[in-house]
């Protein structure tokens, strides 16, 4: 079940900079009045879940230095909002998918649990496994379009570059600490966003249409909707997800 609310209006622009001839400012501007905003939360519906402990075993004096959680479905009690879910548009035209150059993604294993939970990179992209802990770890991912991972991570060994080319939602889980988890999700575009914790994204630059809104979160499955953006318009869609999901 999905309750979706919609909401659209104009979107305040700022005084513009204009640069030498206008030419820099006026085409920013342009691109913005040519494109727009979308944002949103995903809810939960029902009660929210209380936190579970995780039982560890092994290297305790960096493994047990504090309480580990169970992180699969983190609900926020005051708003219900979830958290790590991966929300992303399918159907935008494939020349306005630029690619997003920016520092490099990092997946850490600090505290003998992964930071961030949820990892969104881009096809190709150049990711670095990190190791905080400075004991052993060893990466293995769990994929079918990409090759898997099963690599050890000395405590010496602080950084390991790996990429994986084909889209596609990966679990990523340590061999030597086998309540560690998490998700690497290679993204065909740059329409892909991880709620925060209060459920929350946001896409911005969106070229007007209607698209199908995907949600997928690792212990509710998938939902979608269809959602519609408007140049120079700011739209919001709030979507509630039922636990169990009927869907996977």
């Amino acid at each position: 079940m999905i309750r979706i609310s919609a909401f659209v209006g104009a979107l305040v622009a700022l005084p513009a900079i204009v640069a030498a001839g206008g030419t820099v400012a006026d085409s920013t501007s342009a691109r913005a009045e040519q494109t727009g905003t979308l944002s949103g939360t995903i809810r939960f519906l029902g009660e929210a879940p209380d936190p579970v402990p995780l039982s560890v075993g092994g290297d305790a004096e960096v493994c047990a230095a504090q309480s580990i959680f169970d992180e699969s479905l983190l609900v926020d009690e005051a708003t219900l909002g979830v958290q790590n879910a991966v929300v992303w548009l399918e159907g935008v035209p494939s020349a306005e998918n630029p690619v997003r150059i920016g520092e490099i993604p990092t997946l850490d294993q600090k505290g003998c649990r992964y930071e961030p939970h949820v990892l969104v990179v881009r096809s190709g992209q150049e990711i670095h496994l990190l190791n905080s802990d400075g004991i052993l770890h060893n990466t293995h991912t769990r994929s079918t379009l990409n090759r898997p991972i099963n690599k050890a991570q000395p405590g010496f060994l602080k950084k390991v570059a790996v990429s994986f080319r084909r889209p596609e939602i990966i679990e990523v889980g340590c061999d030597a600490h086998e309540w560690m988890r998490a998700w690497i999700v290679v993204a065909e575009h740059s329409y892909y966003a991880v709620t925060d914790q209060t459920g929350g994204f946001r896409f911005e630059g969106v070229p007007p249409g209607t698209y199908t809104l995907q949600v997928w979160h690792e212990a509710m499955g998938r939902q979608n909707a269809r959602v519609t953006v408007v140049a120079s318009q700011r739209s919001q869609v709030d979507l509630e997800f039922p636990f169990p999901s009927s869907e996977s």
